[in-house]
């Protein structure tokens, strides 16, 4: 499955996903004369504040804090340091656009995602100003830094994670709300990108489906937040500007190669967590102690003869140039981060470097419209996610029509003002009050108290839901929905057997390959293709021994029985079926069962593959060829819309056109229709699950029993029930000859 999220989760989010936010604020900042509790404006960093790096000589102001030009041009080169970048918040806001627009309409802007990556150079860039300062100033403290966190992070949060439950409260069914309650706690602690790293996999739910996927970008940064500050006091107590210049290289190096050498190996471990992320914050930082050593220079100026207002010029370009060719290369097949990050990453430190001494920077990015949008960016970051996700849960997957697309941007208008909203009736409130805290250094002991109680509130109200099993009291519920669980892993024989998306061919086990003809006297039945072959092994490894045949599985995550065929986050496809055909030559299996996801390949492989693949084992000698068609898909998935069902009939349906999909008839014509007189035998679970009342959903033999466990992948009693009645007959057939 194809995790747009990469929203959302890695493109696998997808992810996913994937991906992020961010807030902003305007104002001055403290002397390095005053008391740590003075009251200090607020300033437009994300979601740090007070960045004072020392103003460089012939600094000039190009603008006020509200963002209005002043009469005074730039001195060539020079970056703002000292009150409020306007060019930092036009860039978030591009960021935070890319997010929310990919979100939206992941087809139209693939690429949105990497706005994730750009705050964390900004984020990385603010932060480590601040702490520069201050620990030069000896200024710094840590319960007076995670008071500025807190009073930054909290007050948006606290509302969106609140609201997100309410809705979940009305929406979600037992199961779903019980996932909500974990997430809220594993975000209230920011620890999000740990929980998904621990659910990510093929079997995980749909990126889509979770109203608190974005929260992992907060949680590598609360995280980084956590570390950084106790490894520049390390160094810092050195008194030496190498040692810290020697920890950001060698800590980016070490970040660097573990995101390179693990996005293969270890795709989800390298998308979520801190490790692998590291050294894009740590870009930004390094951008930071640059300018904190060397004010008022600019990198590439004396290549340039000095000329430091071309330096600018040219590194502002050649920064936006970079983000704009990664908008246009990555896509949700793109492996990431590894070396695509590169790009965005090292064009946003480009442009926060290049400052108001860039044109881009002072006629673009400074933009009024941008710099309002980048001051509500956090709470739009933490507002547009779970709206476009609930639309989701209640509506399904996004089939492209009208309809569904004015849904989403009407949310996505929603999450606009929302955003306003929080930022004006709940940030500045909070943000005027804490400032009037910090002048007593007992009250603010008080907040930071208050704070870790709010955290721990929200993170408890959310364990409690979870261990509540999602509180089934809150509305009439199916017994057999609210119990149900599947895990397919054991009956797919994930792992060696059924390829995860990580695994080469290589790791197919001995046992599940076919034997070399001549070996066993029995006759050979040979599955081949993705999930949609693999959830048909309980039912075939059963049936098989009660044919007196030999059962064989080759099946990988996403990789279809087709040559010439490849997906950007699947490299071991191409090898599958290289073996998968080398090992058919030498069984000479009496039948090989072809089955994958129709509907996820592009028509045109199909045509063009599925009849050559036909060809080739019969050349191989396969005595019969069963291709087996597309399944029911349900959306958003079978057990959410019998839920929904429940809801308002009080009954399960046995079969239902409710929450089905219309494009199965049309798929199933189709794929049969691309076979021609190719030498196979072509079984459609359309004929057997479906009918003019509609599709089968389960059974009631023995209680109400689930067909499929998602969309369209078939549990324990749907692989039995689908091999008896469609391929049984067809197997004994084909064993008599």
């Amino acid at each position: 499955m194809t995790v747009a999220v990469s929203m959302s989760s890695p493109p696998e989010i997808s992810d996913p996903g994937s991906r992020r936010r961010t807030p902003t604020r305007i104002g001055g900042a403290r002397s390095a004369s005053s008391s740590r509790h003075d009251s200090t404006p607020e300033l437009n960093v994300w979601p740090p504040d007070d960045l004072v790096i020392p103003q460089r000589p012939g600094d000039t102001a190009t603008t006020s804090p509200s963002g209005a030009e002043s009469a005074d041009p730039p001195t060539a080169g020079a970056k703002r340091l000292q009150g409020h970048r306007p060019e930092i918040d036009g860039l978030r806001s591009l960021a935070v656009l890319w997010v929310v627009f990919f979100h939206a309409s992941p087809l139209r802007l693939p690429s949105g995602y990497i706005g994730v990556d750009v705050f964390f150079v900004i984020s990385g860039y603010l932060i480590s100003g601040i702490l520069f300062r201050e620990m030069r100033d000896g200024t710094y403290t840590l319960a007076d830094f995670y008071f500025r966190r807190c009073r930054r992070i909290l007050p948006a949060l606290t509302v969106v994670l609140l609201a997100t439950w309410a809705i979940g409260w009305f929406v979600l069914s037992s199961n779903d709300f019980a996932s909500l309650g974990q997430h809220v706690a594993a975000s209230s602690l920011f620890v999000s990108n740990i929980l998904l790293w621990s659910e990510a996999g093929y079997f995980d739910t749909s990126a889509e489906l979770k109203p608190l996927l974005h929260f992992w970008s907060l949680g590598v940064e609360e995280q980084f937040y956590l570390i950084w500050p106790l490894i520049l006091m390390a160094f810092f107590a050195m008194r030496r500007a190498g040692a810290v210049t020697l920890a950001i290289a060698l800590l980016f190096g070490v970040s660097f190669v573990i995101n390179i050498g693990g996005l293969q190996a270890y795709p989800s471990a390298t998308f979520y967590l801190l490790p692998s992320r590291f050294w894009e914050l740590l870009t930004g930082a390094a951008i930071a102690w640059y300018e904190f050593r060397r004010p008022g220079q600019q990198i590439g100026a004396a290549v340039l003869g000095g000329n430091a207002a071309r330096a600018a010029e040219l590194t502002g370009a050649i920064g936006l140039g970079l983000i704009l060719i990664a908008t246009a290369l990555i896509d949700g097949l793109t492996p990431f981060p590894g070396w695509y990050a590169l790009m965005p990453v090292l064009g946003s430190a480009m442009l926060i470097h290049a400052g108001q001494g860039s044109w881009i920077n002072r006629r673009i990015l400074s933009l009024r419209p941008l710099v309002l949008i980048g001051l509500i960016s956090y709470p739009l970051y933490l507002w547009h996610w779970p709206l476009l996700s609930f639309l989701h849960i209640v509506q399904g997957p996004d089939e492209g029509d009208a309809s569904m697309r004015a849904l989403k941007y009407g949310l996505v208008a929603l999450s606009f003002v929302l955003a306003w909203l929080t930022w004006q009736f709940v940030e500045k409130p909070v943000q005027r009050f804490a400032g009037r805290m910090r002048r007593d250094g007992h009250r603010e002991r008080r907040a930071l108290a208050t704070s870790a109680l709010v955290i721990a509130l929200l993170g408890l109200g959310g364990w409690a839901t979870w261990r509540a099993d999602g509180i089934p009291t809150r509305f009439p519920e199916s017994a057999e929905l609210r119990g149900f669980h599947y895990d397919p892993a054991a009956d797919y024989r994930e792992g060696d057997c059924f390829l995860r998306y990580t695994q080469p061919a290589s790791d197919l086990g001995a046992h599940c390959l076919p034997k070399p003809a001549g070996t066993d006297v029995r006759p050979q039945i040979v599955l081949w293709g993705d999930s949609h072959a693999a959830h048909l092994t309980l039912g075939l490894r059963e049936r098989s021994a009660a044919l007196g045949a030999v059962f064989s599985q080759i099946t990988a995550s996403a990789c279809p029985p087709l040559q010439n065929f490849s997906r950007g986050n699947r490299p071991f496809c191409p090898g599958v079926v290289e073996l998968a055909l080398e090992r058919i030559r030498a069984a000479r299996p009496a039948v090989v069962i072809v089955s994958a996801a129709w509907y996820g390949i592009d028509a045109e492989s199909v045509r063009r593959e599925l009849p050559r693949t036909v060809h080739l084992l019969k050349e191989a000698g396969v005595g019969q060829v069963i291709v087996v068609g597309p399944f029911p898909e349900w959306q958003p998935s079978l057990p959410r819309a019998l839920q929904s069902y429940y809801r308002s009939h009080r009954q399960l349906p046995e079969r239902t056109q409710f929450g089905l999909k219309a494009t199965l008839p049309e798929l199933d014509q189709t794929i049969r229709g691309f076979l021609g007189d190719a030498p196979a035998r072509y079984v459609s679970p359309r004929d057997f699950f479906c009918d003019a009342q509609g599709c089968l959903t389960g059974v009631t033999s023995k209680g109400f029993a689930l067909m499929s466990y998602d969309t369209s992948h078939l549990t324990d009693t749907g692989s039995r029930w689908f091999v008896d009645h469609a391929l049984v007959p067809v197997l004994s057939d084909a064993l008599k000859r």
